[in-house]
């Protein structure tokens, strides 16, 4: 579990590292678990249409994926959790080529990695880290976007 990682790092930069590399081992568990499937009803609303699924280990909720087409693209949003709190979030936008076309001209990924519930590492497009002087605007936006979801 996430909660329980680092005593005694001395500099924030040391811990996040840990935490982040404690993050993806636990995406790694979670993505190697049979999980149960379910369907949810999608809250936001697209142009073309979105689905939403949640997996479970027992009562557990383990990960949530949702995805929203809209008439130039799509989006696709992968969640983690543990212990109940949101650890990680993966949002893909594919832009298409032209209206309805759904032909990809360009993906771009962003990762976000959470403890705490607190953003501490924000992966963009092009694989550089953030500025954190921009995570507390970003933080609110997906905390308030992982709730509308739960």
């Amino acid at each position: 579990m996430i909660g329980c990682l680092v005593y005694g790092a001395s500099r924030a930069q040391d811990s996040v590292a840990i935490y982040i590399s404690r993050i993806r081992a636990e995406y790694q568990r979670i993505n190697s678990m049979s999980l149960k499937k379910v369907r949810v009803e999608e809250k936001n609303e697209a142009s073309e249409g979105g689905e939403v699924f949640k997996y479970y280990s027992g009562d557990s909720l383990m990960k949530m994926t949702s995805s929203y087409m809209g008439a130039i693209g799509r989006q696709g949003s992968d969640y983690y959790f543990s212990g109940g709190e949101l650890v990680f979030e993966l949002v893909t936008d594919y832009h298409y080529d032209g209206y309805m076309t759904g032909k990809i001209k360009r993906k771009e990924e962003n990762r976000y990695y959470f403890y705490r519930r607190k953003l501490i590492r924000w992966i963009n497009e092009k694989g550089k880290i953030v500025n954190k002087k921009l995570y507390a605007e970003k933080e609110k936006e997906l905390l308030k976007n992982d709730l509308d979801l739960k």
